[in-house]
């Protein structure tokens, strides 16, 4: 039976470590400051960060000195950090992330700032003010065509 399935389906890898996940993720390089990490002008931190603060990483190539984190596209209410000594994996949440309490991707971001920037004009964007109004927004009405609609064109521009 064993050989019949692998003759149909093929091989099957499933991984070892349920920390593979992480791997598939996109990768971006930062510097840990003494207020977090910043990625797409938000935000992140937590107390894991702490020895890292203004320190050299240990990698080194293309991206010396910076930390290597992962997002989700799809999620980046939170990123995540490997320990270069433990190898732990650690969810660094955004630092505003209790107020939003949902998760938002890049996309949804770029919409909330260019709403934002239409509406308030003369005021400096506030990401968790934006994403707040887009996120009640879109929950008032479930994402009819004019909305949608409306947010492909916020992006095209």
């Amino acid at each position: 039976m064993y050989e019949i399935g692998i003759s149909t389906t093929g091989f099957r890898r499933i991984p070892t470590s349920p920390d593979a996940v992480y791997d598939l993720l996109p990768i971006s390089w930062r510097k840990i400051h003494h207020y977090g990490i910043d990625f797409q002008k938000l935000i992140y931190n937590d107390a894991v960060l702490v020895d890292f603060t203004d320190t050299t990483s240990p990698f080194r190539g293309s991206h010396p000195g910076k930390y290597p984190i992962r997002y989700d596209p799809n999620d980046i209410s939170a990123i995540y950090f490997q320990h270069p000594d433990h190898r732990t994996w650690h969810r660094i949440q955004w630092v505003h992330g209790d107020a939003i309490r949902a998760p938002f991707s890049l996309d949804a971001l770029e919409i909330a700032r260019k709403f934002a920037a239409r509406r308030y004009p003369d005021r400096f964007p506030d990401d968790k003010l934006a994403l707040t109004e887009l996120l009640e927004r879109w929950s008032r009405a479930t994402i009819s065509s004019s909305i949608h609609q409306e947010a492909m064109r916020f992006m095209q521009k």
